[in-house]
């Protein structure tokens, strides 16, 4: 009997011991983790750099993601205007060599993205989170161009290596 009794007040303190954590775990808030960038900058091949090293344009264009990157706490805007301007030096600069409807369907995709993270800049309520997760998508359409300006430039090369074949 004895044995039953200090099982049960064992029981009992168990019970409520667990039930004054549980208080204490609801009346703290969590703590949000704050989102980063964790995405990273693509560069050209080499064949595709010694195309575009005097492509001032795109130079310029990598510098501003990289500063929106480095900014992605702050809402600067003025920033993202910048980045908007470099699109459309990058859109007219394009080497004649590697200009194709392709590229231009990729600078409008960055162009596309830009302009949805200026909206969430812009509004007042939203996330670190909703931040970064745009920020990636800038960054994977701007990757995404680089991938294109090397895909061009191994064709490219691919039709000389050829050419002398047929």
């Amino acid at each position: 009997m004895i044995r039953y009794f200090i099982i049960f007040l064992f029981l009992i303190l168990s019970i409520s011991c667990g039930s004054e954590g549980s208080e204490l775990n609801q009346e703290q808030p969590k703590k949000e983790k704050k989102a980063r960038v964790t995405k990273e900058l693509y560069d050209f091949s080499p064949s595709a750099f010694t195309i575009t090293e005097e492509w001032t344009a795109f130079k310029f264009l990598k510098t501003k993601i990289n500063q929106i990157i480095k900014e992605s706490d702050n809402n600067a805007i003025e920033v993202i205007e910048e980045l908007d301007k470099a699109i459309l030096d990058v859109e007219k600069s394009i080497p004649v060599k590697i200009k194709n409807t392709s590229l231009n369907a990729r600078l409008t995709v960055l162009k596309t993205q830009v302009g949805l993270y200026k909206d969430i800049v812009t509004e007042e309520n939203s996330t670190n989170k909703e931040h970064v997760k745009q920020i990636h998508n800038i960054i994977d359409a701007f990757n995404h161009c680089v991938f294109q300006i090397n895909d061009i430039v191994e064709k490219l090369e691919t039709e000389e290596r050829y050419k002398d074949l047929q």
